[in-house]
């Protein structure tokens, strides 16, 4: 097995044209003749994720899947799941950043994120301005986009991004759960004060803005909830909701719209023109976006009422990956322990592809498009995911000059 395993590694390692001195810093040795540095970047890039997913065990990779809270800084708690469940993601809430200023802040993502040394996890945020805001006591206090948006226009907008992709960056954080690009039809919609606008075309056009400059930072803008709440008045946090008319084509839009989007979280409305079953679960609602979007498509909180009130949880999860949906957002209510909800789901979707209720060819898709997002906001120099006699048997078979 470990044969096989190095083999693969090494033909990763020679389709990226990586030598042993440029995993040393120096200059590449081996580049593929008539390659563009951009199609060279993307076999590069591609070769490394098949090598990664390769050195993965069934449950490391169904961790990856898993977006979840954490419970607070208990450290040896902490370190002792990290150090072998790597999990795709951690969300901060605001009671963990309850009496930190932003340098310790900085120091405990930092901290946080060097106890998961085969993969690292995406640090995520709801940092949206307005009503969403939990960096409130660390970076300040931000008006929402709709105001922003209504007083100094795109400009504003383009203002706001740069200063939460800069400060975001800056204490660590990878993924910004914004913007929210929602189209408005019912004004007693639980976004309506979250979107820039009621109109989807706008939104579209400012959540662009927004999400190429945290782009240009090494962000991840994320942006939500497709194809949208703003149809419905019912807070889906608490109770089921569905939209009989909508036709996701046009509630949708704002998400078709979007350029260079990598990230996107779906609703749990259903749209009854297309399923029976919330957006997040459903394969006619999903495919719409797949045909326009490459990226990584996570599910709003899987625990919330208007999922919770029609499934358990846990089988909803698997419904979702596979209706389309790359990430699970796991978030543990109440008096619940972050790690046995998080080993509950991981376990019983490990059970699940075991059994043949989702395929591992599926699992690997979704994995590979969460390690692109992480390889491109993450140093790779960092991982552990290679031991040193792999390694070391590279510079046997492709000595350095």
């Amino acid at each position: 097995m470990i044969m096989k395993q190095l083999y693969g590694f090494l033909i990763a390692l020679i389709m990226t044209g990586i030598s042993v001195s440029a995993l040393e810093g120096k200059p590449m040795k081996y580049p593929i003749p008539g390659l563009s540095d951009g199609c060279l970047n993307f076999y590069r890039t591609e070769a490394l994720i098949g090598a990664i997913i390769g050195k993965m065990t069934v449950r490391e990779k169904i961790a990856q899947l898993i977006f979840t809270d954490f419970g607070g800084w208990k450290w040896k708690e902490l370190e002792e799941y990290l150090g072998t469940t790597p999990l795709g993601g951690m969300i901060l809430m605001g009671s963990y950043i309850k009496g930190c200023d932003y340098k310790k802040l900085k120091g405990n993502l930092e901290k946080l994120q060097g106890l998961s040394p085969k993969i690292p996890v995406l640090i995520c945020v709801d940092q949206e301005g307005g009503l969403v805001q939990r960096l409130k006591s660390v970076i300040g206090n931000y008006s929402s986009p709709a105001k922003i948006y209504q007083t100094k226009g795109a400009d504003g907008i383009r203002e706001l991004a740069e200063e939460f992709a800069q400060k975001l960056s800056g204490l660590g954080i990878q993924v910004d759960f914004a913007p929210v690009v929602d189209s408005i039809s019912d004004t007693a919609s639980v976004v309506v004060k979250r979107t820039f606008t009621g109109n989807g075309a706008t939104n579209a056009m400012l959540g662009n803005i927004f999400i190429e400059i945290f782009n240009k930072y090494g962000m991840i803008a994320a942006a939500k909830h497709y194809p949208g709440y703003g149809t419905v008045g019912k807070d889906p946090h608490y109770f089921a909701c569905k939209d009989s008319a909508g036709k996701v084509e046009e509630v949708g839009y704002p998400f078709f719209a979007l350029t260079n989007c990598r990230m996107i979280m779906t609703s749990h409305v259903v749209f009854s023109l297309y399923d029976q079953a919330p957006a997040t679960l459903s394969p006619a609602v999903l495919a719409i976006l797949r045909e326009t979007f490459q990226g990584v498509i996570i599910t709003d909180d899987i625990r919330m009422g208007s999922i919770t009130s029609m499934y358990q949880y846990h089988d909803a999860a698997l419904m979702a990956l596979n209706a389309g949906c790359d990430a699970i957002l796991l978030i543990t209510p109440g008096l619940e322990n972050w790690k046995k909800n998080a080993d509950k789901m991981i376990d019983f979707l490990t059970e699940s592809c075991t059994n043949g209720s989702i395929t591992m060819a599926e699992i690997d898709e979704k994995v590979a498009r969460i390690l692109r997002l992480k390889l491109s906001s993450l140093k790779f120099g960092n991982w552990d995911v290679f031991d040193k006699t792999e390694l070391a048997e590279y510079k046997k078979i492709f000595p350095s000059e």
